[in-house]
């Protein structure tokens, strides 16, 4: 008899279940189970993956929820049709967003949300269960007649559970109560794992839910061994029927409801916003003239070539109906910089002169030869992709506009699933245990490879198991246990929290489309991901905070107040020798996307003169081109080392210079994607849609199979082109060979100019960008490595000082003087009071700062540590007993620890300052580290230059002389990447910095092993090792890392 299972649980009933969704589906397959539900608790976070993979898999998908009602019983939800799918996204919103947690639907709530939607009683967790349990029959009957009130008589069943022993006799009564009131009913089985001897994981996620440890009982935890426990786990179709023999058309009515579940969710298909138009307009006509007046403000003359790939590009956006998504696109970008927030459009959207001409992009995408194919052509119906990164100070701003703008009813932020990663897997395993919370962590922190790597895997990513390596075996079995345990559910998700930037604007209320859940922050964010929501069809777009955006715009306008001329970000000329030459001397730490160790070596060998080289430098420093060699092949094409063409020795003339004209800006080197459309579509005679598919096919080509048949589609298009097998198969073994290498030129392009620009900055205004730098933080380094920077570029570093008070880091000149904002434990109230205070009259000494402001004790403590009031009083030791002395001599101290008022200087100086010596240079040093994060007085490691002197270390600035030769160094860490080898071993590349520059260490798996423990601590690191050439760069290949801990 077919069965099918209703009330079916995955790992997105958060913490509730070990079911991950490809194993319930493939399960379910295995079984032969014609359809299956998913009925997650409250939540439908995992519907429209369900969905895809059923429909993959030959199963039909039936979309419910377990819904928690006010009385705290469970009732289940089944969406027959459409319209229960709509009503299922509503009450899920209801539940996340607009009920007190834990969720609860009210009755009232449900009344309006019924159509569609089939209901069965809840099983064991329902109300009807537990008014049957009672013998309260009177009540049940009421409650079941409700039930059919509101869904109708047909759509309500009684779920019937055999999952423990004690629920037999209940089932007896439920079956006599479904005789009696002719309401059928279904048997069903709650599903919270796939095999029984999951249980004890299942009690593992239950313990960290609910906070407790694993034997510790709790109402919301199922014990899973001991009499009377329930099987939670996924029976087959001949299980149950064991199970119900003597219900047999319990079997039937599930199949039967699985039948009436005939949801066809609106997949693939776009879903276009609704924008305001002026009267008598449409979304292309506007467009139209948008685009037409901005090609004439930036191309003068207007040339017939501009025209017509203008023409064309709007012929396909029409053609595709994505009107609407560029004019809202549009629309925020011109709206940030009418409100001055910086605003860059990035992606392949530079290479639409559309978006160009809209002023969505900077770049030109006719100057940089890039191809409108690569963004968007008629064979490629989903929607264009466009990120917006805006000043991260002000992008809550843009959202907050685009909420109101485009109503809040159909605005949300995309959702992202948080996700167990190795340390949070083995710190909540390790609480569950038993283990005390900081006993947790330091064991989580102890076989955490990724402390050493920011950021984890992003959130949704398959952690893997290289995350749960230990360098060190487990000591005890109860570690071993427990990482074994962590291991189990690595990848899980945790909770919901906001994407980085999505933001999604549907048509109609969005909750027609997709549930919403409050966020942490008080805002409604969809309980799909960016890829269901993608899947569904919403027009989505990436507003990102992006710091490298406000670093520029800080530094820009630092530069015009303190020099003379109206510089802009715009203005930024794009041929200028000076940045050229920092470009080439590879000194561009803070500098967008040329800021790593690899990245510096290539532009000091590159030497870039054009933004094209920039480009080119951005696109070989990746990780396929580094893998594949492309990046070594290019340089010596450069450098006229090796032959561009000598991979077409006989081709035909026209047809060799044809190719020779869509690779020679890249000496041979097939670099970007647009080429490879352009050789696959002009040389091999394929359409863009062709172009773009097997661009897209080819790297993910798994068997020679797949390979062979887009071989034949190229060979057969090039054949209509007239090119003999010969020819088009050289072309091919190429594409074949460098596709999977290939970068987005137009990805490239936008990432070049805000490189480009930052490098300028660094050039002409090093002060006043590596501030901007400092204060907005979010590079490749720390602030405190950009302190050094600077300081190696002949800067002066001030602290913050109470008589030139800024709440930003400042440059100017040849100095940067900290901000305010810097200061660890300083209030905002404290802060503004001091800055408002100073406006009116300089602090003339301590005890006038003191009384003027009133900072709690620790605030003036911190204050004067780190040099804030010099020249206030006396030195910084005395300044801390003039504080403490005045402290001695008040009676009354208010409770949240700031100073009485008035204070005088009678009652802050009782006796006078004794002359003290003041704070010796590792004191001051080791202060500012504390309270700034970064060392002002000094570099840390000038601290150890005696006892590192011991060891004669080669300084960074000489060991191009010792390539070969055995040596010692010595540093400051400022960065360790751990990496996997081909054996699968752990390796790492670790960055020092001395008082002369950086070093690059690399660290085979042997020598990581034995230093990983105390690897990237702050104190000098000593490598002991051979100078070799890499990239072109000295580096050490360490033989031996130990640390030095007493500065002397």
């Amino acid at each position: 008899m077919a069965f099918v299972h209703l009330h079916v649980h995955s790992v997105y009933s958060l913490l509730d279940s070990t079911c991950r969704l490809e194993n319930l589906v493939s399960t379910a397959r295995q079984m032969g189970l014609p359809a299956l539900a998913l009925t997650d608790q409250n939540a439908l976070y995992g519907a429209v993956f369900f969905y895809d993979l059923c429909r993959e898999a030959g199963i039909r998908p039936i979309l419910g929820m377990e819904a928690s009602m006010e009385d705290g019983h469970s009732l289940l939800l089944l969406a027959e049709n459409e319209e229960g799918y709509r009503n299922l996204c509503r009450l899920s919103t209801i539940l996340q967003s607009f009920s007190e947690p834990p969720p609860r639907l009210s009755w009232t709530a449900l009344r309006h949300h019924t159509e569609g939607l089939i209901a069965l009683s809840g099983g064991s967790q329902g109300w009807l269960y537990h008014l049957v349990c009672q013998g309260d029959i009177e009540r049940a009957q009421r409650l079941l007649g409700g039930l059919q009130a509101l869904f109708g008589r047909r759509n309500v069943f009684i779920e019937l559970q055999l999952d423990a022993p004690q629920d037999a006799p209940v089932v007896e009564r439920l079956v006599a109560l479904a005789d009696s009131a002719g309401i059928p009913y279904v048997a069903t089985s709650d599903i919270h794992y796939l095999r029984p001897e999951e249980a004890s994981l299942h009690l593992l996620l239950s313990s960290i839910r609910t906070g407790t440890h694993l034997l510790q009982p709790h109402p919301d935890k199922i014990p899973w061994k001991g009499n009377g426990h329930p099987d939670l786990h996924f029976p087959s179709p001949e299980e149950m029927a064991r199970r119900f023999a003597r219900w047999p058309r319990a079997l039937a009515h599930s199949a039967y409801i699985a039948d009436r579940c005939r949801l066809e969710l609106r997949v693939g298909r776009p879903i276009f916003p609704k924008v305001p138009l002026p009267p008598q307009e449409t979304a292309f006509s506007r467009l139209w003239k948008l685009a037409f007046l901005g090609v004439m403000e930036r191309y003068q003359p207007l040339t017939p070539a501009v025209l017509e790939r203008l023409t064309e590009e709007l012929r396909t956006i029409e053609a595709l109906g994505f009107s609407p998504y560029f004019l809202i696109v549009a629309d925020i970008v011109q709206e940030a910089r009418r409100r001055g927030i910086p605003v860059l459009g990035r992606g392949s959207a530079a290479s639409s002169l559309v978006a160009y001409a809209l002023g969505i992009t900077p770049v030109d995408p006719l100057a940089y030869r890039l191809t409108f194919e690569r963004f968007l052509h008629p064979e490629r119906p989903d929607p264009p992709d466009i990120d917006l990164d805006f000043c991260w100070r002000r992008r809550d701003e843009m959202l907050d506009y685009v909420y109101k703008t485009y109503c809040d009813a159909h605005v949300a932020m995309i959702g992202t699933y948080n996700t167990f990663h190795a340390r949070s897997a083995i710190r909540e395993t390790a609480k569950a245990f038993g283990l005390a919370p900081s006993e947790a962590e330091e064991l989580a922190a102890r076989y955490w490879i990724g402390r050493f790597q920011s950021p984890e895997p992003e959130d949704g990513a398959d952690p893997g198991p290289a995350w749960f390596d230990p360098l060190d075996p487990p000591e005890d079995e109860v570690t071993a246990t427990v990482l074994r345990a962590a291991r189990s559910i690595a990848g899980l998700p945790r909770h919901l929290s906001i994407h980085c930037g999505g933001l999604v604007i549907a048509p109609d209320p969005i909750t027609d489309l997709v549930p919403l859940q409050r966020s942490a922050k008080g805002l409604l964010i969809t309980q799909y991901d960016m890829r269901a929501i993608e899947r569904l069809g919403l027009v989505k777009m990436d507003l990102l905070g992006v710091r490298a955006l406000t670093a520029i715009a800080d530094a820009v306008a630092a530069a015009r107040q303190c020099h003379t001329g109206d510089l802009t970000v715009e203005s930024i000329p794009l041929d200028d020798a000076a940045t050229f030459e920092l470009l080439s001397r590879g000194e561009t730490m803070g500098c967008f996307q040329l800021e790593s160790p690899g990245v510096r070596a290539l532009l000091r060998r590159y030497r870039p003169r054009c933004l094209d080289d920039v480009m080119a430098v951005i696109s070989l420093f990746r990780p396929a081109p580094l893998r594949g060699g492309l990046k070594e092949s290019f340089l010596r094409r450069r450098a006229g080392e090796e032959p561009e063409t000598d991979w077409l020795p006989e081709m035909d003339p026209a047809l060799r210079e044809q190719v020779e004209k869509i690779l020679g800006e890249t000496y041979g080197v097939i670099l970007y994607q647009e080429q490879v459309l352009r050789l696959l579509s002009e040389v091999g005679g394929l359409s863009p849609g062709e172009a773009e598919a097997i661009r897209r096919a080819l790297p993910e080509a798994q068997t020679e199979t797949e390979r062979e048949a887009l071989r034949q589609r190229f060979l057969q298009g090039a054949a209509r082109r007239g090119l003999s097998v010969s020819q088009a198969g050289q072309i091919w073994e190429r594409l074949a060979g460098f596709t999977g290498y290939a970068f987005c030129k137009a990805h490239a392009a936008s990432y070049a100019i805000v490189a480009y620009r930052a490098a300028y900055l660094k050039a002409h205004y090093p002060a006043e960008y590596l501030a901007a730098v400092i204060e907005n933080e979010g590079g490749y380094y720390t602030p405190a490595a950009y302190a050094e920077e600077a300081r190696r570029l002949g800067l002066r570093l001030l602290p913050p000082h109470v008589n030139v008070p800024s709440i930003a880091t400042v440059g100017q000149g040849d100095t940067i003087r900290i901000g305010l904002g810097r200061i660890r434990g300083l209030s905002e109230a404290t802060r503004n009071r001091l800055i408002e205070e100073a406006r009116l009259a300089p602090f003339a000494s301590l005890s006038d700062f003191l009384r003027r402001v009133r900072p709690g004790e620790e605030e003036a403590k911190a204050l004067i540590r780190i040099g804030a009031c010099d020249g206030l009083g006396g030195n910084r030791a005395e300044m801390i007993w003039e504080l403490y002395a005045g402290l001695q001599g008040i009676e009354e101290q208010r409770s949240d620890g700031q100073f009485p008022l008035p204070l005088d200087e009678e009652h802050i100086l009782p006796f006078p300052i004794p002359n003290l010596p003041d704070y010796r240079l590792e004191e001051r040093v080791a202060f500012e580290r504390e309270i700034l994060g970064l060392a002002l007085s000094a570099h840390p490691l000038s601290l150890y230059q005696e006892v590192l002197a011991r060891y004669r270390p080669i300084g960074s600035q000489l060991l191009a002389d010792y390539v070969g030769e055995k040596v010692i160094v010595a540093g400051w860490p400022i960065g360790a990447r751990p990496q996997r080898t081909q054996k699968d071993e752990w390796m790492a590349f670790l960055s020092l910095e001395d008082l002369n520059g950086t070093i690059e260490v690399i660290l085979f798996p042997e020598v990581f092993r034995r230093c990983a423990r105390f690897l990237g601590q702050e104190c000098p690191h000593l490598v002991q090792g051979q100078v070799q050439e890499h990239q072109g760069e000295p580096v050490i290949l360490a033989e031996a890392v130990w640390t030095e801990g007493t500065p002397t």
